[in-house]
């Protein structure tokens, strides 16, 4: 009757353990195990590699995962990361974008570093920059730099468009003065 223990060559292994465990290096070196890359989680349309470009009218939806780009009509981005993003309309919820160029944007408990959009709504979100015609910022909500034509809602923001202004000028003064003057040998 033949031996029930898996083997994969008798004549190697008389032992039926050996064939299933191997046997660690001779050189002393301990066996390490291949560490594979974890699989990105989540739907960004037929890809999840680092870039995401779709034809016009389509819609993305990223979860759970971390792209560099995003090129699409209607970018949905919950819990993820996104490094630059141009689109019509962006939703992010408990997420983070590097840059983005949007028509419409709606940040909901996430952050965004530079943000270039028409109307732009905050709630409870963060950005460092915004430049936008029309920005709705709602309770819990801030910008580091803000420039829009129109602001709703508590928006608390650092420096603003007269803030910046003055600001420049008191930098281009300050470096004007601190500027080492080069004398012209004739």
């Amino acid at each position: 009757m033949p031996d029930p223990t898996p083997t994969t060559d008798s004549a190697a292994s008389p032992d039926p353990a050996a064939a299933t465990h191997p046997t660690p290096p001779t050189d002393g070196a301990a066996a390490r195990p291949k560490r594979r890359r974890p699989t990105p989680v989540g739907a960004a349309g037929p890809d999840t590699t680092a870039e995401s470009s779709m034809t016009p009218g389509s819609s993305v939806t990223i979860e759970r995962t971390a792209l560099r780009r995003v090129d699409a009509t209607n970018v949905s981005l919950s819990q993820g990361a996104v490094g630059t993003v141009r689109t019509d309309r962006l939703s992010v919820e408990q997420g983070a974008v590097g840059m983005a160029v949007a028509r419409e944007v709606t940040v909901r408990q996430g952050a965004v570093r530079a943000l270039i959009a028409r109307d732009v709504r905050l709630e409870q979100a963060a950005a460092r920059t915004i430049l936008a015609d029309r920005v709705t910022m709602g309770r819990g909500s801030g910008a580091l730099i803000l420039v829009a034509r129109h602001v709703d809602g508590e928006a608390r923001s650092l420096l603003d468009w007269r803030g910046a202004l003055a600001l420049g000028a008191a930098l281009g003064l300050v470096s004007a003065v601190l500027r080492p003057r080069r004398r012209s040998r004739g």
